[in-house]
């Protein structure tokens, strides 16, 4: 392993709680988007009225509620931190999946 890639790999162990924390939130962000679409089409399947919509719908959908504007930037923040942590998986392997073939396959989408 190169000096290289061992003082990035400490550096990144020493910031580690902080992402951690943050790729947590990600999840959670990702979750109540895709939480928000699928009670709208619950609520369309149930006759509730409502309408058929995508992430990008169940977002604006948020955003009328009351503070909606507080919650899509809480939500910014998640996504971003769960960007980061992707990003972080690709390029340094802090759950030792492999970088060849193998340990892509194995990239878990939560």
């Amino acid at each position: 392993m190169s000096d290289a890639r061992e003082k990035v790999e400490r550096a990144s162990l020493q910031v580690a709680p902080g992402l951690e924390t943050l790729a947590r939130f990600g999840y959670a962000s990702k979750g109540v988007v895709y939480g928000t679409v699928g009670a709208l089409a619950l609520g369309l399947a149930l006759g509730a009225g409502g309408s058929t919509t995508d992430t990008r719908g169940a977002l604006l959908r948020l955003q009328d509620l009351p503070g909606g504007s507080v919650v899509l930037w809480i939500l910014m923040v998640g996504l971003v931190g769960y960007a980061l942590w992707q990003l972080v998986r690709a390029m340094l392997d802090p759950e030792h999946q492999g970088t060849g073939a193998r340990g892509w396959s194995s990239v878990r989408a939560i």
